[in-house]
Formats: C-alpha cells, structure tokens, sequence
C-alpha cells in the first residue's frame, strides 16, 4: 500500500484524488472535503445528506456542483442507504437510485457497476469510503466500510461481485483509501478489539497498543482484506487523511456528532468517454 494523494480545484471546488485514478481517460473519481458547497450552519459548506437536518434545495445543489467538478452527470449518481452492513448491489440492476428521484433507497453499503454514465456514491464522516476501479473490464464501485464493515470485509464483497458479475481480475484493479478516521485516533473498546482479532487471527498489529484504550488500525485492515482477495499492494493507494484530525475540512461523527453534515465519495467513467 502506498500513501499519495492529489488535490484537484475544478471551478474552484476542491477534491482528492489518487494519481491512478487520474490517469484513467475518462475516469471521475474523487473524494469531497466540507469545502466548496452552499450548505450553512452545522451542514457548512459540503453537505450531501438530506437527512442531517440541511436545505433541501442546498443539498441537491451540493451534488449539482460536486458532479460539475469531477466531470460527472449528476443524474447518473448511484447511491444506496448506508446501514454498517457487508451487502453490495449492482447498479442499475439492483434498484440502486438516483438521490434526485422519489425511488426509495436500497439499505446497504456498496454500489458496483459496469456501465458508463453511472456513478456509484458512497458517504462519510469518519468510516471508510472506498472506491475501486477494474481497468481489464472497466467497472467501477463505492463501498461504505466502517468498523463493522471493515471487520465483515465488505470490500471483498465487492471484489466478489466484479469479478462475478464482469470477470474482473483483481489484480489489476485500483483501489483508494479515503479520508477518515486514522489509527492514531480509533479508540475502540475491548469488545471491539476483540471481534478484529477474531476476524483477523494472523493479524495482531492491528490492534495498537500504547494508550489508555485500544485503538484499531482500520487503513490497514483495508488493505490485508484487498490483499487476500487477490489485490496488488501497488495499486493500493491510502490517501492518509484523518477526518477526526482534521474537523475544519472534514466531517466527523466523533468530533461532531449529529450536528454535521456527510461526504461524499464517487466515481464512474464519463458516457461520452469510448
């Protein structure tokens, strides 16, 4: 796993991207920071959850505007109902919707599709967003994996699903750690520690020890699942950036709480791109 990041201004909106992702043609893929958008008060400035409390007209601008600067149709989002769970649909098959319509979402914690024009989204405010791309098939997906699913490994749902849906070969696709809560900062309790060890028996230096409380090493737990189902540590890229530490650019539910609004994480390949 390599940390790199890069901070693309588009119509003087702020996003992070991976050097991978940007040498994709074609390929618009980035991860939101509170920067950039309308919303006010708690939500300010990038909200993109309607149900934090926030302006509808705000939010649905918020999209409007993050869409623009990564080159993305906002009518072509594709997003799910994040419930902490390991279940990835495929877009459109699925039922997944667009934010914009009056389709209910679908509960689950990952967005996986092959076709050109759709962006799957996923949201967060200290839990993990992970967006991969599958050059060899050109597949594209979002997943929400938090501590529960990170622990479930919900990305090597999501690995399952591309390569059963399209045959993609996980060694040869990318994978982005976003921004969120960093080792450094995930105290967890003893319950907690204790399910990671169960779940990753051959791992122990995930849980850190050196405080009061044990903290768990979340990044890292990304990248062993991605290694186990047959991911290259080189196209494992770790952004390295902690929301908890950073609340002036990023949302965090720890340092926040319910007052705060969510980010957002998104990718596709552009309709118009061949």
């Amino acid at each position: 796993m390599k940390y790199e990041k890069v901070t693309v201004f588009s119509n003087g909106i702020p996003y992070l991207t991976t050097p991978d992702f940007l040498r994709v043609p074609g390929l618009a893929a980035g991860f939101s920071t509170r920067r950039g958008g309308v919303s006010q008060g708690h939500c300010a400035a990038f909200n993109f959850g309607f149900s934090r409390g926030d302006d509808p007209h705000h939010v649905a601008q918020n999209y409007r505007l993050f869409a623009q600067a990564l080159g993305a149709d906002v009518k072509g989002v594709s997003a799910v109902r994040q419930v902490h769970s390991a279940r990835v649909l495929l877009s459109p098959r699925d039922g997944v919707t667009n934010p914009f319509t009056k389709t209910p979402f679908q509960s689950a914690d990952g967005v996986v599709t092959g076709q050109k024009g759709i962006f799957p989204a996923c949201f967060y405010a200290d839990c993990i967003p992970l967006l991969l791309y599958a050059p060899d098939k050109k597949v594209c997906a979002a997943v929400h994996s938090g501590w529960r699913g990170t622990e479930q490994r919900i990305l090597k749902e999501a690995l399952t699903l591309m390569e059963r849906e399209f045959s993609v070969d996980p060694s040869q696709t990318l994978l982005a750690i976003g921004p969120s809560i960093c080792p450094r900062c995930f105290e967890v309790g003893p319950e907690v520690a204790q399910r990671f060890e169960q779940a990753f028996p051959q791992h122990p230096e995930l849980i850190l020890g050196g405080y009061a409380k044990p903290h768990i090493d979340l990044w890292r737990a990304v990248e062993l699942t991605a290694l186990e189902a047959g991911m290259q540590a080189d196209n494992i890229t770790c952004l390295g950036e902690c929301c908890y530490e950073h609340p002036d650019r990023y949302f965090s539910h720890r340092v926040h709480g319910e007052q705060r609004g969510v980010l957002m994480a998104l990718i596709g390949l552009r309709a118009e791109e061949v």
